[in-house]
């Protein structure tokens, strides 16, 4: 998958899951370049939901704010710094009834208005090549 722009969920918003939720959607409209929907990644540093019940209500967040990007053909990208990828990858599976795919990758720290390469799984699955690329412009 390249050049996949990301929607940076900022801190001040992700600090209560409503307001996560309310980012993301608002957000959408500004990745529809002429009203289609178009392949992003949901990006946040996840800091202080380590508890299995603080991933799953952010997952069910996730959820409220994304139903455009889970509707739409492209599977669901969340980019999160914390380490919590695998357990929110897989609530969000499990939420989706498996209907949807989900990347979910940690460890990656972006901004907005960064893009987001993602590689073939190697290793058997456990390492996956990313790339993040910020876009810079001539003042």
């Amino acid at each position: 998958i390249k050049n996949i722009p990301i929607l940076k969920v900022s801190e001040e918003d992700e600090a209560s899951l409503e307001t996560l939720a309310s980012s993301i959607q608002n957000q959408m409209p500004l990745y529809r370049p002429e009203g289609k929907p178009e392949q992003i990644a949901i990006a946040f540093t996840g800091h202080g939901r380590t508890s299995f019940v603080e991933v799953q209500r952010l997952a069910e967040a996730i959820i409220r704010g994304a139903k455009e990007a889970i509707e739409s053909q492209f599977p669901l990208v969340i980019v999160v710094e914390n380490d919590i990828g695998k357990v929110l990858g897989n609530a969000l599976k499990v939420m989706l009834e498996h209907k949807k795919d989900v990347i979910c990758i940690d460890g990656i720290r972006t901004l907005s208005g960064d893009y987001i390469d993602i590689g073939e799984p190697l290793a058997g699955g456990h390492v996956v090549p990313v790339v993040i690329k910020t876009l810079i412009f001539n003042s």
